[in-house]
């Protein structure tokens, strides 16, 4: 039998989101901040630089999607990515009065963060029902000492998510930055979901694509 392999509409998922991704990762890491033309005014300028490798992990991750051979290398992803887009529709919700509506930018992200998570729901349970009776990638499972690391570092993402949320930096300034430091703690948020699943995937073929984006991001994370 064969490993199930990803749809078209996968496909296009992946596309319709993964090139936004790479245009916000260029924009920060170029300019180190948007002021004047992302959705909200992005006034500190480490928060730029945060967002724009933030943006460059996202981007990583849909090149890693779009050059699985089967669907079985991104189920990895769905539960972080339900916790990600949540953390940032939410904040957008709640401190909605920080974007400049007038911008496109700011129309795009929350069509972004409205789409993204509602069609993946409607594609990962079809792809789940076909995966049933399939063969693994590989026997290979993923290692006892490299299980043990994710599930840590699940558990620093999680203090350091809600940290960096409670934290917003910019808030003091004339013009408070409100959402920069909120949709910062999205990506180690989640990472308390992404982490686990890389370790408990059935092979190591299956997580090994993961498990590249995550050393991808906490090395960019560093270095900045």
């Amino acid at each position: 039998m064969l490993t199930p392999q990803l749809g078209l509409e996968w496909k296009l998922w992946i596309l319709l989101n993964g090139l936004p991704a790479v245009v916000a990762a260029l924009g920060f890491l170029l300019t180190a901040r948007l002021d004047g033309s992302f959705g909200w005014n992005v006034i500190p300028r480490a928060a730029g630089i945060g967002l724009g490798v933030g943006f460059l992990m996202r981007a990583s991750m849909y090149v890693q999607q779009f050059t699985a051979i089967s669907y079985l290398e991104m189920r990895w992803l769905h539960w972080g990515n339900v916790v990600f887009a949540g953390v940032l529709l939410g904040a957008t919700c709640v401190w909605g009065d920080a974007f400049h509506w007038r911008r496109l930018t700011a129309i795009a992200w929350l069509f972004l963060y409205i789409e993204e998570p509602v069609w993946m729901l409607t594609l990962w349970p079809r792809s789940e029902t076909f995966v049933a009776g399939t063969v693994a990638l590989s026997a290979i499972p993923v290692n006892a000492l490299l299980q043990g690391t994710l599930f840590l570092e699940a558990a620093l993402m999680l203090v350091a998510g809600i940290t960096i949320f409670l934290n917003h930096s910019g808030a003091l300034s004339p013009r408070p930055d409100l959402m920069s430091s909120r949709v910062l703690a999205g990506w180690p948020l989640a990472y308390v979901a992404w982490a686990p699943a890389l370790a408990l995937a059935p092979s190591f073929s299956e997580a090994r694509g993961g498990i590249i984006v995550n050393m991808i991001w906490l090395a960019a994370w560093i270095i900045a």
